[in-house]
């Protein structure tokens, strides 16, 4: 229970220290909660959401009711899109020094990080196992490229996920859409602007491979030796081009 400023331990109650014993593990799709430690009363209460070998896994909770209002804080509220990850910071870069003589061809259409949930997995306070993650929206086949929720809609018209320049990051469906085309093919990994999975500790984003195949890679391995970014724009309608397959060795030529 939270009173608006501690949390109190209720009901069957087992210590942080239970889980490591296995007899217990019967305890864990409804046993998240935690003082992290015996107390029974804590201003920051932990929620164990996975299990592996000798390691718990928790997210600190403080200053919100449960688990449910601290996810709906991390992905979907008003303001979760007030900072700049290193992949915007630095495709702003590159838009600023290569393309901003070219602002007035450029649509400004909306790039889609849809954080729709799949699965809670272990983040479900009403059962979730222990050993299951939070997975997001599957994209195994899907070509809808429909993005529902404005904090998901990035463009530079929209406050509630603004962008600085008309640039940003393609999304898995739109990799299905076009279906392992040589255009998608660049000789390296390179990331995609759809999550996939919180595994332990770890956050995991779709990401195409070397060949065009589809995978997804940590954001832990987020450096120049794990996979490249490769911006998109989107052209004005009426627009055309001469020549080009859109592939690295014959790329699109505007008109």
């Amino acid at each position: 229970s939270y009173n608006g400023s501690s949390y109190t331990l209720t009901g069957d109650i087992k210590t942080f220290w239970d889980f490591y014993d296995s007899t217990n593990q019967s305890y864990f799709p409804t046993h998240h909660y935690t003082c992290l430690g015996n107390g029974l009363s804590c201003t920051i209460a932990g929620y164990v959401n996975y299990f592996s070998g000798n390691t718990i896994y928790y997210a600190q909770l403080s200053n919100v009711e449960n688990i449910e209002t601290a996810i709906n804080n991390m992905l979907y509220a008003s303001n979760v899109n007030t900072k700049n990850s290193l992949i915007k910071s630095a495709i702003d870069a590159w838009y600023a020094k290569y393309l901003s003589g070219y602002n007035s061809y450029l649509e400004d259409t909306i790039f889609c990080n849809d954080r729709t949930i799949k699965s809670l997995g272990g983040w479900n306070p009403d059962g979730g196992g222990i050993n299951q993650t939070l997975q997001f929206q599957e994209y195994s086949s899907s070509k809808d490229l429909s993005c529902d929720r404005a904090t998901d809609q990035f463009s530079t018209l929209n406050n509630s996920a603004k962008l600085t320049y008309k640039v940003g990051l393609m999304s898995n469906p739109e990799m299905n859409l076009l279906n392992r085309n040589t255009a998608i093919v660049t000789g390296q990994y390179y990331w995609l602007a759809s999550p996939y999975y919180f595994y332990a500790s770890d956050a995991y984003v779709r990401c195409v491979e070397s060949k065009g195949g589809l995978s997804c890679n940590g954001t832990f391995n987020l450096s120049v030796s794990s996979g490249g970014l490769r911006p998109a724009v989107s052209i004005l309608p009426g627009t055309v081009y001469t020549s080009g397959d859109g592939s690295m060795a014959s790329p699109f030529v505007i008109e």
